[in-house]
C-alpha cells in the first residue's frame, strides 16, 4: 500500500522503480502469506482444490484491477487510479491487525501482529521450493509485463478495446484454476506440471 502511494506521488524514474521493487516484494509476501494461512483450514486431501478457490480471488482481482484503474485513470489519472489500489491495500492490512489467528500448534489464539513480530528473517525462506519459485516468478514477471505494458502499447498503436485481454485471460483462469486443483489432489502436481 506505501508502495503504491509512493508511486502515486513520485515523479522521478528512480523513486518510480525503488517503490516499484517494494510492491513487487510487497506483492510476492502478501501471495505467499495468504495461501500459506489457508492451507492451515483446508483439509489436507482437498489443499490442490481449496487453492485452486483460494487463486479465483486473485484471478477476479487481476481481472478486475486493470479495468477498474484504467477507468479510474482515464477520467481523473492513472497516478489517482495507483493512489485507490494503495488506500485500499492498506485499509485491508488494517482490518488484518484484528483478525485472530489459530493455526495448527497453537494452543492459544494469536493477533497476527503477534505471529509477525515471531517471525525470523530465515522464517521466509524454504531452499527446497527454489526451482517452484523460479518457475514462479518467471511467470509473474512475464504477466507482469503484459499487464503493464499492454494498455501503454495499445494506447499508442490506437487499439481499443483491450482490456477485452484482462475477461478472457480471467475466464480462461477461473474454469482452468478449480479443475488444476482437483487434478493437483489426484494426480499429483508433477502432471499439472
Amino acid at each position: 500500500g506505501l508502495a503504491s502511494l509512493g508511486l502515486a506521488m513520485s515523479s522521478g524514474v528512480a523513486l518510480q522503480v525503488l517503490f516499484r521493487i517494494l510492491q513487487g516484494a510487497g506483492f510476492a509476501l502478501n501471495g505467499t502469506c495468504s495461501i500459506s494461512l489457508a492451507v492451515e483450514y483446508m483439509p489436507k486431501d482437498r489443499v490442490g482444490e481449496g487453492i485452486g478457490y483460494i487463486s479465483l480471488t486473485n484471478i477476479l482481482a487481476t481481472s478486475l484491477g486493470p479495468t477498474v484503474g484504467l477507468a479510474i485513470g482515464r477520467r481523473y489519472s492513472y497516478d489517482m487510479a495507483i493512489a485507490a489500489a494503495g488506500v485500499i491495500v492498506l485499509a485491508a492490512a488494517l482490518m488484518m491487525c484484528f483478525f485472530r489467528y489459530e493455526g495448527s500448534g497453537n494452543k492459544e489464539r494469536e493477533s497476527f501482529l503477534a505471529v509477525v513480530k515471531r517471525m525470523r528473517f530465515r522464517d521466509l525462506f524454504a531452499g527446497e521450493l527454489l526451482v517452484l519459485t523460479l518457475f514462479v516468478a518467471a511467470f509473474s514477471f512475464s504477466n507482469s509485463l503484459i499487464s503493464n505494458y499492454l494498455p501503454i502499447t495499445c494506447d499508442s498503436k490506437g487499439i481499443n478495446n483491450y482490456s477485452l485481454y484482462f475477461t478472457i485471460n480471467a475466464v480462461v483462469m477461473i474454469v482452468s484454476r478449480p479443475l488444476a486443483g482437483k487434478l493437483s489432489d489426484t494426480k499429483g502436481l508433477a502432471f499439472i506440471l
